[in-house]
């Protein structure tokens, strides 16, 4: 399973929070952007509970992290 993950950050906390989430074992990319996230990251988890307890327990875990919405990849 594949997912986009939107992450807002703290001000001034962008540069730390991108080298912390790049270092994550299932983040395959990680970059900071403009707009209504400050951060996108490509995640790939086992399953549906693999990817909730990545996104909830490693990212939201990240010093700096305000918050994530979590986009699900799929073949139409």
């Amino acid at each position: 399973m594949e997912a986009y993950v939107m992450i807002k950050v703290e001000a001034g906390k962008t540069s730390k929070v991108l080298a912390a989430l790049r270092k994550l074992p299932k983040v395959r990319q990680a970059n900071a952007c403009f707009g209504l996230a400050d951060i996108i990251g490509f995640v790939e988890a086992a399953d549906e509970k693999d990817l909730g307890e990545f996104v909830f327990g490693k990212i939201h875990a990240l010093p700096g992290v305000v918050e994530t919405n979590t986009h699900v990849v799929f073949e139409a």
